[in-house]
This record gives C-alpha cells, sequence and structure tokens, in this order.
C-alpha cells in the first residue's frame, strides 16, 4: 500500500503540470456538451489513467534525466571550488 501512496506523491509536480494538458486534449474530443451523464464516470477514469501515464512518462524520460544532468554538473562545480579553497587555505600556512 505504501507504494501506492508514495508515487502520486513522488510524481504530483508532474500530474499538477499535465493534468490539464490532458485535460484540454480530451475537450478536444468531446466537448462537455456532448457528454452524457452515464459516460462521464469511465471518461473520468481515463482521463485519470491518461494523466498518471503521462506524468510517468514525463518523470523518466524528462525530468529525472534533467535532475540527475543538473546534480552532476551543480555537484562538479561545487567540488571545484571547495577542492580550489582547501588548496589555497593549505598552501598559505
Amino acid at each position: 500500500m505504501t507504494g501506492a501512496v508514495r508515487w502520486p506523491g513522488r510524481h504530483s509536480y508532474e500530474i499538477c503540470l499535465f493534468h490539464i494538458v490532458v485535460l484540454g486534449l480530451m475537450r478536444d474530443v468531446l466537448s462537455k456538451d456532448q457528454l452524457s451523464y452515464g459516460a462521464s464516470l469511465p471518461w473520468l477514469f481515463l482521463f485519470l489513467g491518461l494523466t498518471v501515464v503521462v506524468a510517468a512518462l514525463v518523470s523518466r524520460y524528462v525530468a529525472e534525466p534533467a535532475n540527475i544532468a543538473l546534480r552532476r554538473h551543480y555537484l562538479a562545480g561545487r567540488q571545484r571550488r571547495d577542492f580550489s579553497s582547501t588548496s589555497v587555505a593549505s598552501d598559505s600556512k
């Protein structure tokens, strides 16, 4: 159960960003006036499912690789700065 609760929390940013895109694309296919009361529940499940799929794809192929690259770049620059400041401090002694 914890994985089912943890996943939406971990991907909440992507869900928040892309739920409106999925909703807009679905409204292009079927307007609210064309949607009958009986068909609204299946469309809701389709909307939720598509939102989860899009959020998972964006997270896996865009967000996570970008985070890894940014961390690598930031940490490499930070290590260079830390190294240069420690070598200057040790040279002055």
